[in-house]
């Protein structure tokens, strides 16, 4: 009986005990200091980069002189493209840009390009220059290769970031038809979704 009139007594104090203990915090809310000390730990985890494998398939839809301060002098023409493809992490995506072109070399460089997610998100993938071979006549197949970097991104893809990849295909100079290949890694904080 006694041994029982202790017990309760005891449950009946612990919650005192325990908010002594608390100071001024709640008992069971969380304590301030220990939530800012853990945020920071959270926000500067890095995101890994994941892979990031796709093709496009498209059509030189323009050539023109390139308006001041697009292209360099020695890549006089503007050259534009528009397209679809299908990536991972993207899944169905257009494709739409120009680049810089020598029409006596076909060399080209500055391309500036948007992929365009089906939800809207986006993709901003920029080169600086590119590598050109031709096959043997008669054939009109060129083929080319890049190393792309993203200046940007909306939605999940807002400050993304291309690792090690590499882009590259081909284009048909007497149709215009165009294909291409992307390979490498990507890195992007996939919890981030776009604003509706």
């Amino acid at each position: 009986m006694i041994t029982l009139r202790m017990a309760s007594t005891l449950v009946a104090l612990a919650p005192l005990a325990l908010a002594a203990a608390c100071g001024d915090s709640e008992p069971l809310g969380p304590d301030p200091a220990q939530a800012l000390e853990a945020s920071p730990a959270a926000v500067s985890q890095e995101v890994t980069a994941l892979p990031f494998h796709g093709s496009t398939i498209g059509m030189l839809v323009g050539m023109a002189p390139a308006g001041p301060g697009r292209c360099p002098a020695d890549h006089p023409m503007l050259f534009t493209y528009r397209g679809q493809g299908n990536a991972i992490h993207l899944g169905l995506f257009t494709v739409e840009g120009d680049e810089c072109v020598d029409p006596g070399t076909m060399t080209t460089g500055n391309g500036r390009f948007t992929f365009t997610a089906a939800n809207g998100d986006r993709l901003f993938v920029a080169y600086d220059q590119t590598t050109v071979s031709f096959e043997p006549p008669p054939s009109p197949w060129m083929h080319w290769s890049s190393t792309p970097y993203l200046t940007g991104g909306t939605g999940r893809f807002q400050g993304a970031e291309f690792v090690d990849v590499t882009w590259g295909g081909g284009g048909n100079l007497a149709t215009g038809e165009m294909y291409s290949n992307l390979d490498g890694w990507i890195r992007y904080d996939a919890s981030s979704r776009r604003e509706r």
